[in-house]
């Protein structure tokens, strides 16, 4: 009985003296050096990439030998000083996650690292972003609803900098695909050809009503070899046909597969084309965190970096942030700067930033 005490006694002295250890020796803790850097124009010279350091602490003593992991990606073992560098790209939009992935070969002080800091520190980490610095002009009441305010507002550019350029990338080339009874045909796939090697693109297989579509960027009015394959053979046009695509819109291309052969022919009503509205736009837009039931606009930014936000007075008060997105989805209608871009085609993935303050005035 009394051995069974004086075990348990050890135990729970050797206990009070490790947790006396783990509070002397502090908290983890993954400091950068910067964790917001600058957006900034690519160039030939590497000078857009910017270099990060790290730094892993347990209170204030160093771990050495831990492995960090940027993004999932690489993965970096610390210094003796607890220290890791790495270069970040400035020219993209981004958030990168720096986290402690195993400290199973680390030390801290020469000791290696008992079991409840190792739990501890595995998991500490921090984010990094490459954003635009955002900066309030004016907030002024709308005109036209006095429960809305305007909050004008620009992006912070770097000396002889532009903001990223707005504007189509792709035009839709789509239709429908028919046999030579009318009849919708399932699973063929269109196929165009420049020179008959190079800037080809590939529709997904017709659906069950025949449609097909495709993005695409002819350069300039320009002459494509054009294909449909079906059930294992290839449908052409006649020999030494190709089909001329209009530059900067898409087409609409209705086809007709013949009841023998291969070859179709390039006049209706076999083939018919005409001109289609709608274009894949591409751009670097802001927009707000907010609830996804509150409604506002925003503008396309200018080249200089210019933009307007509308949206309730109420909600600008609660000092929402920003967020920045690469943008690029199919519309209908023409965009082009200061154009109020549709709040359904308006969100942000998970390595974009968000959570920016705009600093104001």
């Amino acid at each position: 009985m009394m051995k069974k005490i004086s075990l348990l006694l050890v135990a729970l002295v050797l206990a009070i003296v490790l947790t006396a250890c783990n509070d002397e020796i502090g908290e983890p803790s993954l400091e950068l050096s910067n964790d917001a850097l600058t957006i900034a124009n690519w160039e030939m010279d590497h000078s857009h990439y910017e270099e990060v350091k790290g730094k892993l602490l347990v209170g204030e003593n160093p771990v050495v030998g831990a492995n960090v992991q940027i993004s999932n990606k690489r993965t970096i073992e610390t210094d003796e000083n607890g220290e890791f560098h790495f270069n970040v790209d400035r020219s993209v939009l981004d958030v990168k996650n720096i986290e402690v992935v195993s400290v199973n070969e680390a030390t801290i002080n020469g000791e290696s690292i008992d079991e409840e800091t190792a739990k501890s520190l595995v998991g500490t980490k921090e984010q990094l972003s490459v954003q635009f610095p955002l900066a309030i002009d004016k907030v002024v009441a709308s005109e036209e609803n006095t429960d809305l305010v305007e909050v004008h507002a620009r992006a912070i550019m770097e000396e002889n900098q532009e903001y990223p350029s707005f504007g189509p990338s792709k035009y839709r080339v789509a239709g429908n695909v028919k046999d030579a009874d009318g009849n919708p045909v399932e699973g063929a796939t269109v196929n165009l050809r420049r020179d008959g090697v190079e800037g080809f693109s590939m529709s997904d297989p017709s659906n069950e009503n025949g449609e097909y579509a495709m993005y695409y960027l002819p350069e300039d009015d320009e002459n494509h070899y054009f294909y449909v394959h079906y059930n294992g053979l290839k449908y052409t046009l006649p020999n030494n046909k190709a089909f001329l695509f209009p530059e900067d819109i898409g087409v609409d291309i209705q086809i007709t597969l013949p009841k023998e052969g291969t070859i179709i022919q390039d006049s209706p009503p076999t083939l018919v084309a005409k001109t289609a509205p709608g274009a894949v736009y591409k751009g670097t837009l802001i927009g707000l965190d907010v609830d996804k039931d509150v409604e506002y606009s925003v503008t396309i930014p200018k080249k200089d970096g210019t933009f307007v936000v509308t949206l309730p007075k109420e909600e600008w008060e609660k000092s929402p942030t920003f967020f920045e997105t690469d943008f690029s989805a199919f519309y209908e209608e023409d965009l082009t700067y200061g154009d109020i871009i549709p709040m359904e085609l308006l969100t942000h993935k998970e390595n974009e930033p968000s959570g920016i303050t705009a600093s104001e005035k």
